[in-house]
């Protein structure tokens, strides 16, 4: 009995289109180059998502190293700690202990940790130029991870991994940028 791996418990997410208005006053600049965008993004704000914590060990003989080991205290830490002190040692390691020999199961729940939260904005801008009659050229620019937030991955979770237990090591993409040029005829 455990959390869903897919429980995420709160999600923010907002989209937004704008469509740059004509603008007549600088002439051929203004109607050409200023006029005509289409801005959108979504912004995506997240809590974590549940992971789970293995022993690294086959206590209960069923052939798989993802055997639950034993909650000996508190597992969870301070959550005003510094992003560094996270990547350190994102929950309290000393709260697991493998089961004992001849113990074939462990006490800790499935997913009884949740991971860092997520912070995400995508945005992109098209502009259209007509070309010829009924031949468009689209310019598209794209960033994902406009803001380049860092999100960190969920930590090492198998206490057999004694060196990186409760360590995060890896994040999520960086800013990601993108350009294409689309022909329609």
């Amino acid at each position: 009995r455990g959390v869903d791996p897919n429980d995420i418990q709160n999600v923010f997410v907002v989209s937004y289109i704008y469509v740059t208005p004509t603008v007549h006053w600088l002439g051929l600049v203004g109607k050409e180059v200023i006029s005509g965008w289409q801005l959108n993004g979504i912004t995506r704000l997240q809590s974590g998502a549940p992971f789970n914590v293995t022993s690294g060990a086959d206590s209960n003989f069923d052939g798989t190293t993802n055997d639950r080991p034993n909650l000996v205290g508190i597992p969870y830490l301070p959550t005003s700690r510094t992003r560094q002190q996270k990547i350190t040692q994102y929950f309290n390691t000393a709260a697991f202990v493998a089961p004992a020999a001849g113990t074939p199961y462990g006490n800790v729940p499935f997913d009884l940790l949740f991971g860092p939260r997520y912070v995400n904005t995508d945005f992109s801008a098209f502009k259209t130029f007509s070309i010829y009659k009924e031949t468009n050229l689209q310019f598209r620019a794209e960033a994902f991870n406009v803001l380049n937030s860092v999100n960190l991955n969920n930590p090492a979770s198998n206490l057999s991994t004694s060196g990186t237990f409760g360590q995060i090591s890896g994040t999520k993409d960086p800013r990601i940028l993108q350009f294409a040029l689309r022909l329609s005829f």
